[in-house]
């Protein structure tokens, strides 16, 4: 395994920005039944020499046994053989650049930070850094609830001496504390207003999913002035709104869907909320007037007898027993009003007529015009939309997750940037200081960075086009590390069909790539690989698997 060479299989190393890389190799017979294409090896794959052996190859295992497919019989290789990891730092708009790219293009524009309250806030670059490394040693800095990928929890390289902010304030990534939480810098909504509609949409229709770690609500596009107060007040965990359409017997049906980004601080709700994978009720829940209004608006309706005053339910179907008693006593407890237990269709809170009076002082100012059929007439008019705030963010805290970090390639230099006034900047899953000044000749506190195969082919094809107008030449870019392992790539898939063809088999071998690069890197060259049906991805990242079984996914010349 470690005399393979890409270049002997059609791979144009020499040609490539990532020559100097000690390549995967693929593993698995020359007769597979089965080819998995990844995108690229991570630190542990490049440390064995084997692709697939880290967290995303345990997942792998997972999926693979219960498909009823032994791994011996797979073909496992990657779309690019060889990648640097990098470290991001979060813009505002959440988006990402890596430290290097800041410090290199001499970034001035505004970075993801934190203030002294939690609130993330935008703020300027106003300095720029490079230093050797000079015998630091680096660490990866995590922490429990931190999305994985295939190199393990998602987090930031630093150096042993970098300050991370912590609850207990600045302290040295070699020196945190296992038990002290750390600044993430994902987003999360204090107590308040946000918080309230939050609590309350939980209790009606609203879910964490388990796969993207979101927030998503749905209602009829009937209702979009209550969704868009929804939308407003969660602002702070940065939602998106959506218009979809169902057909149902009565014609099409169009609804407004809201998810918000995938956040840390949602993880950690959702184990608060499912903890056995079913939604119950914390028993630290408080009400307040705008959680048992948006409770309401979301399940509860107002029944208007003939001759009798109207009476209020509110639906609790999706609750176990034991939470609905829990329901009913909160509900008196922190508002006053009154419940009884009614079994019908599931269990419900039925409210007697005094108590529905109340209720309809309490929700009357929160309901909008859409939602105002639920109230009797004497209650509707009465709402005031400056009781939806704008929400904010906040950053989330977490438990930290501290290893030494080594690499066989390991950069000689790191990198960091300064940060006007909040003096910090956050990164994929961590807030980190600015550099500091220290006692003459000793090395700058920097942040570690990786240089990636795509950050450096934009500087260096950026300089070759630089050249090429100054000498008045023909400007002819790099080839990526794609282009140039592409070859490689079909050529393993075409000696895997064609073995399969000669055992007999007339539909070739089953392709499966594992996430959407790899899909790319199957079905991007027309005329190379033509389809007969779809590719089967696997997202690994997400937890989601598809069916593996043999022959689900022939190819055809």
């Amino acid at each position: 395994m470690s005399e393979y060479s890409p270049m002997a299989h059609g791979a144009l190393c020499s040609e490539c920005s990532l020559n100097r890389q000690t390549p995967v190799p693929p593993i698995g017979p020359l007769d597979p039944d089965l080819v998995i294409i990844g995108e690229c090896p991570g630190v542990n794959e490049v440390r064995r020499g084997q692709p697939f052996v880290g967290p995303a190859g345990r997942q792998l295992d997972e999926i693979l046994k219960a498909a009823g497919i032994r791994r011996d019989r797979c073909l496992i290789t990657n779309s690019i053989l060889c990648l640097e990891a990098q470290t991001k730092i979060l813009l505002p708009n959440r988006k990402t650049k890596t430290v290097e790219w800041l410090v290199v293009n001499k970034y001035s524009g505004d970075v993801l930070s934190v203030a002294e309250d939690g609130k993330l806030v935008a703020r300027r670059v106003i300095g720029w850094h490079k230093s050797a490394l000079a015998g630091r040693k680096l660490f990866k800095l995590t922490s429990e609830y931190a999305k994985a990928n295939c190199q393990g929890l998602v987090g930031p390289i630093l150096t042993e001496d970098h300050l991370v902010l912590t609850q207990n304030g600045l302290v040295a990534v070699a020196k945190l504390d296992p038990h002290i939480k750390i600044a993430t810098g994902q987003p999360m909504i204090a107590d308040g207003p946000a918080m309230s509609v939050l609590a309350g949409t939980l209790l009606g229709d609203a879910h964490l999913t388990r796969i993207g770690s979101s927030f998503r609500i749905g209602h009829t596009e009937a209702n979009s002035d209550y969704v868009m107060l929804k939308t407003r007040a969660l602002q702070g965990l940065i939602p998106h709104a959506r218009r979809v359409t169902y057909a149902v017997s009565s014609g099409i049906k169009p609804q407004i869907h809201v998810s918000t980004t995938a956040s840390l601080w949602i993880r950690q709700l959702r184990d608060k909320w499912y903890p056995n994978g079913k939604k119950r009720v914390p028993r630290d829940l408080h009400l307040d007037a705008l959680s048992v209004a948006v409770w309401f608006l979301d399940d509860g309706c107002t029944v208007f007898p003939k001759r009798r005053s109207p009476r209020a339910e509110i639906a609790t179907n999706g609750f176990m027993l034991e939470d609905v008693i829990f329901l009913r006593e909160i509900l008196r407890r922190d508002v006053g009003i009154e419940s009884h237990l009614l079994h019908s269709h599931g269990w419900r809170l039925k409210i007697n007529v005094l108590d529905t009076l109340k209720l309809m002082e309490l929700v009357a100012p929160y309901t909008p015009p859409s939602m105002q059929y639920k109230l009797p007439m004497e209650y509707q008019d009465r709402f005031d939309e400056n009781l939806y705030p704008v929400g904010e963010a906040f950053t989330c805290w977490d438990f930290p997750v501290v290893s030494e970090f080594k690499s066989e390639h390991q950069r000689s230099h790191v990198y960091c940037i300064d940060v006007e006034d909040t003096h910090n900047f956050v990164t994929v899953n961590g807030v980190v200081h600015n550099c500091l000044p220290t006692t003459p000749g000793a090395p700058r506190l920097k942040e570690h960075d990786r240089k990636t195969y795509l950050a450096y082919l934009r500087k260096m094809n950026a300089a070759r086009k630089k050249q090429a107008k100054l000498e008045k030449k023909e400007y002819v870019p790099l080839p990526s590390p794609w282009d140039c392992c592409v070859t490689r790539l079909h050529g393993e898939l075409w000696r895997a069909e064609a073995t399969a063809r000669a055992r007999g088999d007339p539909n070739g071998v089953v392709i499966v790539p594992v996430g959407n690069f790899a899909l790319k890197s199957v079905t991007g060259h027309e005329g190379i690989m033509k389809w007969r049906g779809s590719p089967i991805p696997i997202d690994l990242e997400h937890g989601k698997s598809f069916d593996l079984r043999p022959k689900a996914l022939p190819i055809v010349r």
